[in-house]
């Protein structure tokens, strides 16, 4: 984990403030996964509402997206780095990153070609398509080259054509991988047959 840190956004009016970017904290878990609920099944219980974000898997995968035990170990986990935007005290965003070298490391050797996976991506909806979402990718990849990896890679569901859209408009590749839907987690449950994720990849800038 890095240190806290400020990172400002200028999306509009609504923010008075600069919004606080820090490492989630054990004390943030219930609010991450109301968040992560609300923003990838529709609503705070994994119960599909009229509340929907752009990365909502309504219709594609039923049930809660992810639960505090699970989140807290996640965030635990020495290859981790999970991170929070919080508006005053409300948690409104969140991303992790992965990182995929053979070591835990907080810090990769310069010349260990590494890749990092960025993931748990959630703006909640209030927030969205006001460039947040954007500027946590960035910033996430920016991070990432720090920490020299070289390549980010992410997985999207493959029904998600305007969110692969998304990915590739920043630069992001799709590649011939594909996994089948993780039925093994405690991530859902999937209504399509077949239900798969592909493999996106970008190369990052060296720091």
């Amino acid at each position: 984990m890095n240190d806290t840190m400020n990172y400002t956004v200028m999306p509009d009016s609504s923010f008075l403030h600069p919004l606080l970017l820090q490492p989630s904290a054990d004390a943030d878990v219930p609010a991450l996964c109301a968040l992560m609920n609300l923003c990838y099944r529709g609503s705070e219980d994994g119960t599909e509402t009229q509340l929907q974000g752009w990365t909502s898997e309504v219709g594609l995968v039923a049930g809660q997206r992810i639960q505090p035990d699970d989140l807290l170990a996640f965030i635990h986990r020495a290859d981790v780095n999970f991170f929070c935007i919080k508006n005053n005290a409300d948690i409104i965003a969140c991303f992790s990153l992965i990182l995929k070298n053979e070591s835990t490391a907080a810090s990769i050797p310069a010349d260990n070609q590494s890749r990092c996976e960025f993931g748990s991506f959630a703006v909640h909806p209030h927030y969205q398509a006001q460039g947040l979402g954007k500027q946590l990718l960035s910033w996430g990849e920016t991070f990432a080259s720090d920490l020299n990896c070289t390549t980010m890679q992410m997985q999207v569901l493959a029904p998600r054509e305007d969110l692969i859209a998304y990915y590739q408009r920043r630069g992001y590749q799709l590649t011939p991988s594909r996994a089948p839907f993780p039925k093994q987690l405690a991530v859902g449950t999937p209504l399509q047959d077949a239900l798969s994720l592909v493999l996106m990849e970008k190369t990052l800038p060296a720091s």
